[in-house]
């Protein structure tokens, strides 16, 4: 029992002090909105850390999508320097680059609302159940991510291309 109690406590503690934003997913043809969550893990090891992204969506009513895809999880590897608008400078230099199975690819300069000169992002993470585009500018808080579409992958046709549009809350 002791055990259980130490485990729950070291699991709570770090999801308690893992930095978190909010999102709101968009309404889109098969579904009516969700919630999605970013967690920076700040698990920093050997020069990286973990992004996980979680999210739950609310299909529309005779909407094909099977229960088991309502909900999913991706955890995305980045190099520490990515904390700054470092990265992702380095990022544009070189276009892509590999971080333990992770794809990231820098897209083009883009200006989000009034923010000028932002980074727009593509991330194949591990699980190549989905690809996430982001908008970086160094100007927003926690991550710095504006926006983040998922884009799923998937042997159903239906959900194949589906895109996922968060919003920060």
């Amino acid at each position: 029992m002791l055990k259980i109690i130490l485990i729950f406590f070291i699991v709570f503690n770090a999801y308690v002090f893992a930095d978190q934003s909010d999102y709101l997913i968009e309404r889109g043809k098969l579904h009516n909105g969700g919630n999605a969550t970013l967690v920076d893990l700040d698990n920093e090891e050997n020069g990286f850390f973990t992004i996980k992204i979680n999210y739950e969506i609310i299909k529309k009513k005779l909407a094909p999508i099977p229960e088991d895809q309502l909900k999913g999880e991706s955890e995305i590897i980045f190099p520490s320097e990515f904390r700054t608008e470092v990265g992702y400078q380095n990022l544009e230099k070189v276009k892509s680059m590999e971080i333990k199975g992770t794809v990231i690819e820098f897209q083009k300069r883009v200006d989000i609302g009034v923010l000028k000169n932002g980074y727009e992002v593509i991330v194949y993470p591990r699980n190549k159940r989905s690809k996430i585009l982001f908008y970086y500018h160094p100007e927003l808080n926690h991550l710095g991510w504006k926006e983040v579409s998922i884009i799923l992958i998937n042997k159903l046709p239906v959900l194949n291309g589906y895109e996922i549009k968060l919003t920060q809350k």
